[in-house]
């Protein structure tokens, strides 16, 4: 995907792109085929589900962030079993249909899983959990028996590694401005700071995106630190990996090599790696050794184009249009090299040739907002998609993988938890399942749920990081009254008189206000209420970043 052999090969891929999107047949066919999972804490069910992953014998590990637990499927979408801790009704960290499941206890102890984010399986089986609610890494059996967690201060002793016998606590890491309106952040060697993306590759070795640090971290095998690379870790010009004494955080600025909020995090060949970030709305493709090669999103060369380097330098991405990526995160690999993008921030899932164009996004309405699966091209034109709960309409998608021919997707919006399996059916092979020597069963029906009078929508979050502001998208499903709320934020309120989606302003005020001014960046918890007319109210609350860039 680098920008060497761009020319040949650019040529050649340029003129299958156009053979592709000639071909509204191959378009049409494909679509979604099935799901699994369904809205609940029970057996089988999910809540907000976030990474997914392949084991050796095919079964899809899901981190299942709303129930702190981590959720197994057979290849053919049957569920096997959960783990982590108190996810067995009696106490016990392993759970089937048989005993019946539960959420999670979360918090720090061994084994246990507080927001479980990333998900990656090792070639021996090994199951590598980056916890965004523990600042650590939790690595289990295949068959979820806790064997240790990595992270800076996990061991209650000072170490940075923790077993069951030594007990466990969340890993510890610092968080200081230095630099009026530009926030630097510390976290000392082996520290993470919301680790969101993890990735194993062949020799053990484990890369870790951290969204509270901007940079990566990368361990060996039983997570002894190795190095961490991105913008300036080291704390001085040009020192962008760090290998001993390393105390900073990356500089979250926009050039070539500079991370935001890094999420997803994916293996390429020769030796490459791929991050996206969903603070510069891009694609940043490193060496595993943390060398900048080339960042891939809509306009992220100064000079206007879809690709940037070192010597071109580089800024953040933007809009909504083909090829654009509001906020990636999961990115899938497939075995020609095509990369595929679970966008959060525009509900659709964006396909990369094998050296990074843009092919197709797909999910509802990416075409024209109508309310119905699409496949959009550079030809048709792209837009935001929709969020929802019938088949295709591939909301707040996070985690993404290919596997048996099909693109594996999790979703989540009001109502619905599932992962949603998209492809050509007749030419897609089925998934088989876990006893080899059992035929493969039907493909499951996909799970749609009826969404009810006060089940409204949050949608993406639009942020102005010249004023230090934001917009939240919010659908209603009809007449009645939406607030907005929260620590810091200012209150909002809006009467509707029918179904409407509208843009609710945020704006810190107060202390708040203040401290985003100081270190340019400040977190808040939104809660957003919808009242229908003659029925009752609900709430979800939406965490929030918001920026404030030097002028």
């Amino acid at each position: 995907m680098g920008s060497r052999g761009r020319g040949i090969a650019g040529m050649v891929a340029a003129l299958a792109l156009l053979v592709a999107l000639l071909a509204p047949g191959s378009a049409a066919a494909f679509g979604p085929i099935s799901s699994f999972g369904s809205e609940g804490e029970e057996a089988g069910q999910l809540s907000a589900p976030t990474g997914i992953a392949v084991g050796p014998d095919g079964d899809f590990y899901v981190a299942d962030e709303g129930n702190d637990r981590v959720d197994v499927f057979s290849p053919a979408g049957e569920f096997l079993f959960a783990f982590g801790a108190g996810v067995r009704p009696d106490g016990g960290a392993v759970c089937d249909e048989e005993s019946g499941c539960q959420s999670g206890d979360g918090g720090h102890a061994a084994g246990a899983l507080e927001r479980p984010t990333g998900i990656a399986v090792s070639t021996a089986g090994d199951v590598y959990v980056a916890e965004e609610g523990n600042d650590r890494v939790s690595v289990f059996s295949g068959s979820g028996s806790f064997e240790f967690a990595f992270g800076y201060g996990v061991d209650p002793a000072g170490g940075d590694k923790c077993t069951a016998a030594s007990g466990c606590q969340a890993g510890s890491n610092l968080r200081v401005p230095e630099i009026p309106a530009i926030f630097t952040q510390e976290g000392p060697e082996g520290a993470l700071g919301k680790p969101s993306g993890v990735a194993v590759d062949a020799s053990g070795k484990v890369y870790v995106a951290e969204a509270g640090n901007s940079r990566v971290s990368v361990f060996g095998p039983q997570g002894n630190f190795l190095y961490m690379f991105g913008r300036e870790v080291e704390g001085i010009a040009f020192a962008n990996v760090c290998t001993v004494n390393c105390e900073k955080g990356g500089w979250n600025y926009a050039g070539a090599g500079g991370f935001e909020e890094p999420l997803g995090i994916a293996l390429l060949a020769r030796n490459r790696i791929a991050i996206s970030d969903a603070g510069f709305q891009r694609l940043d493709v490193f060496t595993r050794e943390g060398a900048f090669e080339e960042a891939i999103g809509h306009e992220v060369s100064p000079v206007g184009g879809d690709f940037c380097t070192e010597a071109t330098e580089c800024k953040a991405g933007s809009g909504e249009g083909a090829g654009a990526l509001e906020a990636p995160a999961g990115i899938a690999v497939a075995p020609d090299g095509s990369l595929t993008v679970a966008d959060l921030g525009l509900q659709r899932v964006s396909q990369l040739n094998p050296i990074g164009e843009f092919v197709r996004a797909f999910g509802f309405g990416v075409i024209d907002g109508a309310e119905a699966f699409e496949v959009c091209t550079p030809l048709t034109g792209c837009t935001e998609g929709l969020q929802g709960s019938a088949p295709g309409a591939t909301s707040n998608p996070f985690g993404v993988i290919e596997a048996c021919g099909s693109i594996f997707v999790t979703e989540s919006t009001s109502g619905v938890s599932r992962v949603e399996r998209f492809g050509e059916p007749g030419s897609t092979a089925l998934c088989r399942p876990r006893d080899k020597e059992t035929p493969p069963p039907a493909p499951s029906a996909v799970v749609v749920t009826v969404v009810p009078t006060n089940a409204f929508q949050l949608g993406a979050l639009q942020r102005d990081r010249r004023k230090g502001t934001a917009t939240l998208r919010v659908s209603v499903p009809g007449p009645g009254r939406l607030t907005l709320r929260g620590d810091g934020l200012y209150p909002v309120e809006r009467g509707l008189a029918a179904a409407a989606s509208l843009q609710l302003p945020v704006h810190l005020i107060g202390k708040s206000r203040r401290a985003l001014l100081a270190v340019g960046q400040r977190e808040t918890t939104a809660k957003v209420t919808f009242t229908p007319n003659g029925g009752t109210a609900r709430t979800e609350t939406r965490k929030l970043t918001l920026v404030k860039r030097r002028s």
